[in-house]
């Protein structure tokens, strides 16, 4: 319908260009003129016909939806005709966008994502040191980790936790896997549930004599037990040990080591004796920051508290000291320049890549000036010319940008598997499609300012691209 009312519409104002026409022919042949120079006469005095159609269309209220749908069509059969120049312009875009889009997918995912915990800003992680040539790491003993926890004030509730090794039996075929023991409530600091079953009570961190209990993660529930919903109330062996499994962790969580496989409390370690020592430093502490207290504070505080347990037990705790840094930055403190880095890098790649397709676009705009020039003689406006160039544009841009994505899918998965960065197991990037296409106003300006310069069609000033 749509198709027949413009097909009228034009009829009909054809019909009355040549209504005009012969009725001023008609004049000038009364006045004495000979019918060919009457006829020329009067074709003088009209004007440019293809001009006048062009001004009555722009005052049709959907003209734009006419326009753009040519210029579509126009462009497409365009890049048709210069296959060597749309093949270049669309795969050095593809390139440039995906490699982009690929990046910040990851950059997104493991920095400007909060960490998948309740509360992050307030996680920290204390870690015991010794003060030697220089300061050294340490874990912490079960005894200076219990001191801290009930000497602090600086925090809610803390958690001792470190990986550890089990031997999975009784089974089809036995395995040694990676776990976490870990002490109450470190479930509830991270605000981490259950997906099925439940996590451990208080009194299951207490009395190692008790029946001993393992929460499962998500992974090995369903790579060691085929995701069986009745696993949760059975036994599995642990290094020999009956262990009940009273709860499956949800998906993705593997633990603050991040390749944990099973959670079991630290009472039921079979360390026995080991805890009691002082000199015994193996483990980490989770800990949340009260509300209103800053790092520096708790850092002041267990530099106290580091202080008076070195004059109470000098033989294990002389020169020893506590270490408190954020949550996020040991998660993803060690990826963050590298990928910082790395994002900055291919941006230049996108830069390179933009100049290129600008100067591609400027080699073709020398040879379409002709063109352009015929068009503007035969009565299409700047605005009209600038609107068909920017569509034109659009057109590959738009193609650059669909290859661009698909770039960026298989690069993604190519960085994450051959990074010699090691993410944190949460991290599963996904390709940012909002990235890819707000790149696509930027890549028309930046070819286009080109095109229409050098056509010599109009001059406007540049803008600064987003």
């Amino acid at each position: 319908m749509f198709g027949w009312r413009k097909s009228f519409d034009s009829k009909d104002f054809d019909d009355e260009l040549q209504t005009h026409l012969s009725l001023l022919t008609d004049r000038f042949i009364r006045q004495g003129m000979a019918p060919d120079d009457a006829h020329y006469a009067a074709l003088r005095q009209l004007g440019n016909s293809g001009l006048l159609k062009e001004v009555r269309n722009n005052m049709q209220t959907i003209v734009w939806l006419e326009t753009l749908w040519q210029d579509l069509r126009y462009g497409a059969r365009g890049l048709a005709r210069n296959k060597a120049f749309a093949v270049v312009a669309i795969l050095t875009l593809a390139l440039g966008i995906g490699a982009n889009t690929a990046i910040f997918s990851v950059v997104n995912a493991a920095i400007l994502h909060p960490l998948p915990y309740s509360e992050p800003s307030s996680l920290v992680i204390l870690w015991g040191n010794v003060k030697r040539i220089r300061v050294e790491r340490r874990g912490t003993s079960y005894p200076d980790f219990v001191d801290w926890r009930d000497q602090s004030r600086s925090f809610d509730a803390m958690a001792a936790f470190d990986g550890g090794s089990f031997a999975l039996t009784g089974i089809d075929t036995p395995e040694r896997i990676s776990g976490e023991y870990v002490s109450q409530p470190y479930f509830s600091l991270l605000g981490i549930r259950a997906a099925v079953g439940r996590t451990f009570r208080p009194e299951e961190d207490q009395t190692p004599q008790r029946d001993a209990v393992v929460v499962l993660t998500d992974l090995a529930w369903k790579r060691r037990f085929g995701g069986d919903p009745g696993i949760v109330g059975r036994t599995i062996q642990l290094d020999g040990r009956a262990y009940t499994v009273i709860g499956i962790a949800p998906p993705g969580f593997r633990g603050l080591t991040d390749n944990a496989e099973v959670f079991v409390p630290f009472v039921m370690s079979g360390f026995g004796e080991d805890l009691k020592e002082r000199g015994n430093r193996w483990s980490r502490v989770l800990a949340r920051l009260k509300t209103g207290a800053s790092i520096v504070q708790a850092q002041a505080e267990m530099n106290a508290i580091a202080s008076r347990l070195a004059q109470a037990y000098p033989g294990t705790n002389e020169a020893r000291g506590v270490e408190v840094t954020s949550l996020e930055q040991e998660t993803v403190g060690d990826i963050r320049k590298p990928l910082l880095i790395l994002l900055a890098a291919v941006g230049f790649v996108l830069l390179i890549a933009c100049t290129n397709v600008a100067n591609l676009m400027l080699a073709r705009s020398e040879v379409r000036q002709r063109e352009i020039s015929m068009r503007a003689a035969l009565g299409a406006s700047h605005g009209r010319l600038l609107r068909q160039l920017l569509v034109e544009s659009a057109v590959f841009v738009a193609a650059g940008c669909a290859g661009g994505l698909i770039v960026a899918h298989y690069g993604t998965r190519v960085l994450m598997a051959a990074s010699p960065v090691q993410y944190p197991s949460y991290v599963h990037p996904r390709v940012d499609i909002a990235v890819g296409a707000g790149e696509l106003p930027g890549q028309i300006a930046a070819g286009h300012r080109f095109i229409l310069g050098n056509g010599r069609v109009s001059r406007y000033s540049d803008e600064k691209n987003s």
